[in-house]
């Protein structure tokens, strides 16, 4: 190569296509591969790969961000393969680079009632019938917050006898995904903009009622904010339970009714169908499991011969 590593990564940050919260994402997560190449620049190959993933596994990052950084410079080195900086790309050939599975903790049955019923007794308040709408949207449909935030009243259409709403998928700039909605969210939108008053298609379909931000988009911090109150009031305080987990709602949901990877990809907009079919396989894990098989075996036998079958703690 000819070129510095400092130049070919600007060179690759000032050519990426995604939007520019995906390009800082990039950006940092390129940094210890910089400072890494400081002092191992050995040539680029398998090995050099190799030694920078066991330098980030030996640092106690967690699976999520070595998983990060590893992508980033596949990604990095992808794209030197395209422009012809490089022949090949080392870091395809390294196994387990693979970004490890959520846990997708997301609300149980009796959660979810739970949830619904404090969403029902809320006081009527603007800002209350604005958090249902919210809780709603998400529950319903498994939009990220950052969808939320930078949806518009205008991205609510109608497609073949439904409403559906337009939303720009993570790391682009185009508003060209859509998720259905059903009678509750979409009722739940429209008691919150009815009560809002005057507005345009532009304007953000939440806005803050706060007084410093009066009108304004809302902050990933006061939509987590809002869920976590919701979750609050509703008796919810379960390890793992998290805003994001309503997202993980829709697409748990979605399987528990049999719904296919291909629905629950498109729903969640999950670039890979892979990524997608980790919710059906986790529901087909406790519906259909071993352990069942376990225990119809063990019973099977104590039905035979009762006074012979063993004790089972």
């Amino acid at each position: 190569m000819t070129k510095s590593w400092d130049a070919i990564i600007a060179e690759f940050l000032a050519n990426h296509s995604g939007a520019p919260k995906t390009r800082a994402t990039y950006e940092r997560a390129l940094r210890p591969w910089l400072g890494f190449l400081k002092k191992e620049d050995k040539g680029l190959d398998i090995p050099l790969i190799s030694r920078y993933k066991r330098l980030l596994d030996g640092r106690e990052l967690s699976g999520h961000t070595v998983a990060a950084y590893i992508t980033a410079v596949r990604t990095l080195l992808d794209w030197m393969v395209k422009t012809g900086q490089i022949e090949y790309n080392p870091a395809k050939e390294i196994s387990k680079l693979k970004r490890p599975d959520s846990s997708r903790d997301a609300l149980t049955e009796q959660e979810l009632v739970k949830l619904l019923v404090a969403l029902e007794h809320l006081e009527p308040t603007p800002e209350n019938i604005r958090n249902k709408a919210i809780l709603f949207l998400m529950l319903y449909t498994g939009l990220r917050e950052i969808s939320i935030i930078n949806a518009d009243i205008g991205d609510i259409k109608s497609k073949a006898g439904k409403y559906i709403l337009f939303y720009r998928p993570k790391g682009t700039t185009f508003k060209d995904k859509f998720v259905v909605l059903e009678t509750p969210p979409y009722d739940a939108i429209n008691k919150y903009l009815d009560q809002r008053g005057r507005y345009d298609a532009k304007t953000p379909l939440f806005v803050s009622c706060s007084h410093r931000n009066d009108s304004g988009r809302l902050t990933t911090r006061t939509i987590h904010r809002i869920i976590a109150g919701c979750y609050k009031r509703a008796g919810i305080r379960r390890p793992g339970i998290q805003p994001h987990s309503l997202r993980h709602c829709a697409g748990t949901f979605a399987a528990m009714r049999g719904g296919d990877p291909r629905q629950i990809k498109d729903m969640l907009g999950h670039s890979k169908v892979e990524t997608s079919m980790g919710y059906t396989h986790s529901q087909d894990r406790v519906t259909n499991s071993g352990e069942h098989l376990v225990n119809q075996f063990i019973e099977g036998v104590k039905r035979k011969d009762p006074d012979k079958a063993p004790d089972v703690c």
